[in-house]
């Protein structure tokens, strides 16, 4: 590597550069889904994002990181082009309060749409979850447990949001996604001979006592919201988690993670056999 700045392909000293203010247009949902494009922030998140498949156009990096480090991530991650920013300019394209050395621009991956959902294993569905961190939790232990994607149920926020990646840890770019109205989605998987169970604070029995047996679909729904009404009528399986000292909800990534985890301690850890 004899020249390392030969990998920038160029410089923005300003704000007002109209490049970087279409880049920062991508921190909003409707400018991802109109330019079919996102950022994913941080060199850990871009290396999983990558891994993963997901296609890297522009390597955002600030001017004062060496040279030789950018060309050696440049080409470890495939940027299409690498652009040097003025110090102090990344944060133009992050959520972070402290913005990451890399911001990448990557090309949205086409979501599952009518394929076919997977005839054995754990999908988590998600119906509609507003907070991209709680999204992104969950999508983290989603991946932990080994489960064979994620479902998005009346979604109020995209797997793209850059908070939702920071949250996944970049996990959820190897979650196969599905996205729908719940009523579809609820009939889809009856349909394709799934199990349903939905945690409501209102169930029947006790997570424990489920039947955990795959194919298998956990519902979460948001904590202040609870499950839309999809989720309430016959053939969904719901179950409360035990609280005590007055506490009537819980955060639902946790609640999420209670649930996946006991679907793993009955079924395995396909990942880690």
């Amino acid at each position: 590597m004899n020249d390392p700045s030969s990998f920038f392909s160029g410089e923005i000293t300003s704000a007002a550069n109209e490049r970087l203010r279409g880049w920062a247009r991508l921190l909003e949902g409707r400018h991802r889904r109109r330019q079919g494009r996102f950022l994913v922030e941080g060199a850990e998140v871009l290396a999983r994002a990558v891994e993963a498949g997901v296609e890297l156009e522009t390597l955002l990096v600030s001017a004062d990181t060496p040279p030789a480090e950018v060309a050696a991530r440049a080409v470890s991650l495939g940027a299409g082009e690498v652009v040097r920013l003025r110090p102090g300019l990344l944060g133009k394209v992050s959520v972070r309060q402290h913005p990451p050395e890399l911001v990448g621009v990557a090309r949205t991956p086409a979501r599952e749409g009518e394929r076919a959902l997977p005839r054995e294993g754990l999908l988590l569905v998600a119906d509609h979850l507003e907070k991209p961190g709680n999204l992104g939790a969950l999508a983290r232990t989603a991946r932990a447990v080994g489960a064979a994607g994620l479902v998005l149920s009346d979604p109020l926020v995209d797997p793209e949001n850059p908070a939702v990646l920071h949250a996944s840890r970049g996990h959820i770019c190897a979650l196969p996604v599905w996205e729908g109205p719940a009523e579809e989605i609820r009939d889809r998987l009856r349909g394709d001979g799934y199990r349903v169970v939905a945690a409501d604070p209102e169930g029947a029995a006790s997570y424990t006592e489920a039947s955990w047996q795959p194919p298998l679909a956990v519902v979460l729904g948001e904590e202040h919201r609870g499950l839309g009404a999809a989720w309430r009528g016959a053939g969904i399986e719901r179950v409360r988690i035990p609280m005590a000292g007055g506490v009537d909800s819980l955060n639902v990534s946790v609640s999420g993670a209670l649930l996946l985890y006991e679907y793993a301690r009955h079924c395995g850890f396909p990942a880690c056999r």
